[in-house]
């Protein structure tokens, strides 16, 4: 469902087409930013947006978790909310004082600078992240980390903190903890030197986790080997010392070998896509992708058992929509993804795939089974940090019997070192994990500890560096290709380096500069200063002084099914076609041009090339700038991007515009 300027309100899903349980529900500020999401047809979680006056994302939920700080007022006695399920996370950005005033009653964010002193605050006003507070109630206690930075904007060092009084919603007990302490060291190609990393003493653990010295092969960007000079014994998920020539590459510059963790051997296609990995007592894991680089399969073949392929079936924007486990010559479904605007989760459900047959129709009593659908609560970089069932319990604290409160079913949660790897001791989890989690993305286990699969490429997150060259690597010959976007991970979701990125609104954010014709959404733009290197790596000087250089970091990107100048073309179509100042008439005439062309973006342009009243009487085919931002020009591109990605038709199934172009 949508509202009026074509927004997402509410998104349902149902297994046979007649009876449907609500998954999400979005309600909005009066300016535009989403305000609310409620997630589950019981309304099991509440999760509410606050925003800066520059429009960066102060924070979810309220720090606390109670109640009468929350932004939505989820579980407040007497309020609208009282019956949502209590908040089961929350997490706030700090950059610098005064960045965020609530406008209502309700304090949900407290302030950091007072109680962190000048050797602990760090204001910043460039849009990173001085620290971000996380509240996780299934974990262990709140957490507020304070970064810091180098001048090129790489993150340097993370410091944990303690003590949220949470009755009176302050930092007033916060206290320095040693536990997941962390600095990093760069070249100046921005490859990591040494890192330094800190587990926790919960439980008894040594505090010590990683002491890092990376050593890499002459004269390029590729390691060789990592040294830790702590015990590998003290932890047994992270990077331990290895043997000289631990890794070795490909001409091309992919990893072909990983000693340490019995990789023998890497296979790659020409795309730059792992094929086959040869690991030790004769495993191998093989992986299938389709024409868009999209993985559709990952078989794992042990040396001695049965062989088990995961299989992936994707929609037309790439998106996972079901996976399948092929074993013993059986075929599961486990899982079938849930969209809103974003993913929501999972319904998890193992079933046994069946021929096709007669359906029967029973009208009796419908049955809801709760439990199977895992909805995700994430960050600002789309980390998952608590999962939840949609089904919620009910508290009793009165005594009298009826529930007086609820709570989320939680069914995993986990917090994250910057660069992605999960924190020891800040883990939980009930039955089965959770498999999708830095940034959203899948885990990779089979592979090695710690790996994630990125569209583009493989990751280990223990040592934040790419399996692979960067493709774009050519356009940054100053930052190393095998580095995790720049270095600075607690601000960055993706670094693409192509195409023109546009709102979905139609707003253009911008071009960076590579000339590929390619089209993106994105949700912001972002400007990061960058030290200008010579093609030999060595800093550029001018005056004595080093040159800098701006580059636009586009963050929640997504590639789009048509090319710019299609995109362009056809932008200036439907705004010639309109002659009003009403916006929805350009939204309705882009959705008109679709269906003719059979909802597919590939003939669209041909389609209006042959059917239009531009082209037919010759009027001129202007092509309007990325920048120009008119009511008309940015309601058509909103009205073509509707569609691209996946929105609803807005002319209610027209094919035909008896006003001007297409007669019945």
């Amino acid at each position: 469902y949508y509202d009026a300027e074509n927004r997402l309100t509410e998104v349902e899903t149902s297994l046979d087409g007649l009876t449907w349980d609500r998954d999400a529900r979005y309600s909005y500020y009066k300016h535009g930013p989403l305000a609310r999401t409620v997630l589950g047809g019981q309304s099991v979680q509440g999760v509410d947006y606050a925003y800066t006056l520059q429009g960066w994302l102060k924070g979810v939920n309220g720090s606390s978790l109670r109640p009468a700080y929350d932004l939505g007022g989820d579980g407040l006695p007497g309020g609208p909310a009282q019956y949502t399920g209590r908040d089961a996370y929350s997490f706030s950005l700090n950059y610098h004082a005064g960045d965020y005033k609530a406008i209502g009653g309700t304090t949900p964010f407290p302030g950091t600078s007072a109680y962190l002193g000048t050797s602990g605050f760090r204001p910043l006003y460039n849009g990173n992240i001085s620290s971000m507070a996380v509240n996780i109630g299934a974990l262990s206690s709140p957490m507020l980390y304070s970064y810091t930075y180098d001048q090129l904007n790489r993150i340097t060092g993370m410091d944990a903190y303690t003590g949220l009084n949470s009755d009176g919603n302050n930092w007033s007990a916060l206290s320095l903890s040693t536990n997941y302490q962390e600095r990093v060291r760069y070249d100046a190609n921005g490859n990591i030197l040494g890192y330094l990393r800190n587990g926790t003493t919960a439980g008894g653990k040594p505090l010590a986790m990683d002491s890092l010295t990376y050593h890499y092969l002459a004269g390029t960007n590729q390691l060789g080997r990592v040294r830790d000079n702590v015990p590998a014994t003290n932890y047994d998920k992270d990077i331990d010392d290895q043997p000289v020539a631990n890794y070795a590459y490909d001409p091309i510059g992919n990893l072909v070998k990983d000693s340490l963790e019995g990789i023998r051997r890497i296979e790659w296609t020409v795309y730059g896509k792992i094929k086959a990995v040869h690991k030790g007592g004769d495993t191998t894991i093989t992986y299938r992708y389709d024409a868009s680089g999209n993985r559709i399969a990952k078989t794992v073949i042990p040396g001695a058992g049965t062989p088990k392929t995961t299989w992936y079936v994707r929609d037309a924007q790439g998106n996972v929509m079901a996976v399948y486990s092929d074993s013993s010559d059986r075929v599961l479904l486990k899982e079938q993804h849930l969209y809103g605007s974003s993913r929501l989760g999972i319904r998890e459900r193992v079933g046994v795939t069946t021929g096709t047959g007669e359906a029967v129709f029973d009208p009796g009593a419908i049955a809801y089974l709760r439990g199977e659908k895992r909805y995700e609560l994430s960050n600002h970089l789309g980390n998952v940090l608590v999962t939840i069932s949609d089904r919620k319990y009910g508290v009793d604290t009165s005594g009298d019997g009826e529930s007086d409160r609820f709570i989320a079913d939680v069914l995993s949660a986990q917090d994250y070192y910057p660069f992605g790897m999960q924190m020891p001791g800040r883990a939980f989890a009930a039955g089965t994990g959770y498999r999708y989690g830095f940034n959203g993305k899948e885990d990779d286990p089979d592979l090695a500890d710690g790996l994630i699969a990125f569209e583009a490429r493989a990751y280990d997150s223990r040592i934040s560096r790419f399996f692979s060259n960067d493709p774009r690597s050519e356009e940054y010959p100053w930052q190393s290709p095998y580095a995790y976007y720049s270095n600075s991970p607690t601000g960055v979701i993706d670094f693409n380096g192509e195409g023109d990125y546009y709102k979905k609104d139609g707003t253009h954010l911008g071009n960076d500069g590579k000339n590929d014709n390619k089209l993106y959404t994105a949700e912001r733009m972002r400007v990061v200063i960058s030290e200008k290197k010579d093609a030999n790596g060595n800093a550029i000087m001018l005056g004595g002084k080093r040159v800098v250089e701006q580059i636009k970091v586009f963050e929640g990107a997504i590639k789009l099914n048509m090319s710019h100048s299609d995109f362009q073309e056809a932008v200036s179509i439907v705004r010639q076609e309109g002659d009003s100042k009403d916006p929805a008439e350009y939204k309705v005439l882009a959705s008109i041009f679709f269906n003719h062309a059979g909802n597919d973006p590939t003939k669209l342009v041909q389609t209006i090339r042959k059917e239009s009243s531009v082209y037919r009487v010759g009027k001129p085919k202007d092509r309007f700038s990325p920048e120009d931002n008119s009511i008309p020009v940015i309601s058509s591109r909103a009205g073509i991007l509707n569609r691209l990605i996946g929105g609803p038709d807005l002319s209610g199934g027209a094919t035909q515009n008896d006003g001007n172009d297409f007669f019945a």
